[in-house]
């Protein structure tokens, strides 16, 4: 729902969460189809040439995973860009799952620049925290994976016994 609210106001993106809630999930969410999609996987391109981001991503979605490791000059870059992103129709899409508040409150992070990127902030909670979705990610992942490799011998459903086992597991990595 969160994520929806977010996507209909001009305000940039910042989800956050611990490793493997979904943050790829809630970026690709947010992508308009037929519209350039740009998804850094570093920040060097913030450092060296920002402006570049911003003609790729002109009228579409410009995603920057896992800014808490962004160094000084990456977040500079991205702070650069931050106002500039209406004038080229770009869509920010930032993902942490770093304490960012607790990195700019160590200086490891830029305050001014986590202070513009959190009016659209998107908080993924920990698969301890949603049990009851448990059950319904195993289901699609065991159609996935059904119709991934149609020679694969899984049964046409999972038993019910292992979808409880699974549901009571924990699970220390989220859904990496």
């Amino acid at each position: 729902e969160r994520v929806a609210q977010v996507a209909a106001t001009d305000a940039p993106v910042l989800i956050l969460g611990e490793a493997g809630t979904g943050h790829d999930v809630a970026a690709q969410a947010l992508r308009v189809p037929d519209v350039p999609f740009v998804a850094l996987a570093d920040g060097s391109r913030l450092a060296s040439n920002p402006a570049s981001l911003l003609e790729e991503a002109h009228e579409g979605t410009l995603w920057c995973a896992e800014i808490g490791q962004y160094s000084k000059a990456e977040q500079k870059g991205l702070a650069f860009l931050v106002p500039k992103l209406d004038k080229r129709n770009v869509t920010l899409v930032c993902t942490s799952s770093e304490p960012l508040g607790n990195l700019a409150a160590e200086g490891k992070f830029d305050a001014a620049l986590l202070a513009l990127l959190a009016v659209g902030t998107v908080i993924l909670p920990p698969l301890r925290m949603r049990r009851e979705d448990i059950p319904l990610l195993i289901e699609r992942f065991w159609r996935q994976a059904a119709t991934e490799d149609a020679t694969a011998p899984l049964l046409a459903a999972l038993p019910p016994a292992a979808l409880t086992a699974l549901s009571n597991a924990y699970w220390p990595g989220n859904l990496d």
